[in-house]
């Protein structure tokens, strides 16, 4: 008979993805797993597979929880004040979380290209945003916030390019003014 779990497997999860968040992939040891998430590696293995499948694991456990979260403030209605609203966030976001920055991004510098399924969750992910941005942008244009443009999916990919910089920017800790300016002048060139 199988023992019962003395773990909850959504906590482990979180604590991994905390781990893999700090250190990266490749970095990141079988030991500093177990140990972080108060687990053997057998448990381990037996409730998420080996390393990578953990990781693919905490990626999609990230943009479930994290990034929707991040992402709620360009539902309907958005527009242009919800695109000012995620970036405020993005800004003021707790030095705990600036101190990982993206960690989709993250992991798409570390890993482009050496594991086929990490990529495609990271590929879906920036699509993902994508789309959320285009919502915001059409609101915009809808409301008349925004004069009608004709690629709204270019300009959203530069927003998502903004968010990453400005990320990148917290993350180095030195670069807050820089990032507040970028956004300034990001949301100024929406009102063009």
């Amino acid at each position: 008979m199988a023992r019962p779990r003395s773990f909850e497997p959504e906590e482990a999860l979180e604590k991994a993805k905390n781990v893999f968040w700090a250190k990266g992939f490749d970095a990141t040891s079988l030991a500093d797993l177990t140990g972080a998430m108060g687990i053997n590696k057998f448990s381990l293995y037996a409730t998420f597979g080996d390393k990578r499948s953990l990781f693919l694991k905490c990626l999609q456990h990230y943009r479930k929880t994290a990034v929707a979260t991040q992402f709620a403030c360009l539902q309907n209605p958005a527009g242009i004040s919800g695109i000012e609203q995620f970036f405020e966030q993005i800004l003021t976001m707790p030095e705990a979380s600036k101190a990982g920055g993206c960690l989709m991004m993250n992991s798409l510098v570390e890993l482009s290209g050496q594991y086929p399924e990490i990529d495609k969750i990271i590929q879906d992910h920036f699509k993902w945003v994508e789309k959320q941005f285009v919502h915001a942008l059409r609101d915009a244009q809808t409301t008349g916030d925004l004069a009608v443009i004709a690629n709204v999916e270019e300009r959203a990919q530069g927003l998502i390019a903004l968010t990453q910089g400005v990320i990148a920017l917290n993350k180095a800790k030195f670069g807050r003014r820089m990032a507040k300016a970028a956004v300034q002048d990001g949301l100024n060139s929406l009102a063009a």
